[in-house]
């Protein structure tokens, strides 16, 4: 689990303003998991691209004037991890302003006896 926030985060700061850039790591409890996210304000990623992310090598900018560094496997290591684990990673972006990269954890409570 810790691979995969070191890869939402690496990529986040990749992206956000270098003066002005905010990253939000939160969570919180649903009925049937525990979703914990990593939020940035940085250039968003466009919808049509969203899905291709988990590709191995993707890249959303192959252009020649490409900055960003990266290989295009944290995302889908990350997916691979999450699997292994019995949950689920997606993105949501306006395409304009800021991702957000969710992860799912299935929860397995056990009653204690007293």
């Amino acid at each position: 689990l810790r691979q995969v926030f070191d890869n939402l985060i690496s990529n986040s700061t990749k992206f956000v303003s270098e003066n002005h850039g905010l990253i939000e790591v939160d969570g919180y409890k649903e009925k049937d998991g525990l979703v914990l996210y990593v939020k940035d304000n940085g250039i968003g990623i466009p919808p049509d691209k969203q899905n291709e992310l988990f590709k191995k090598f993707y890249q959303v900018d192959t252009s020649e004037r490409r900055k960003i560094g990266g290989t295009g496997l944290g995302l889908v290591i990350s997916k691979g991890i999450m699997e292994k684990l019995g949950g689920t990673i997606w993105v949501e972006s306006d395409g304009k302003t800021g991702t957000t990269l969710y992860l799912k954890l299935p929860l397995n409570e056990k009653k204690i006896q007293q």
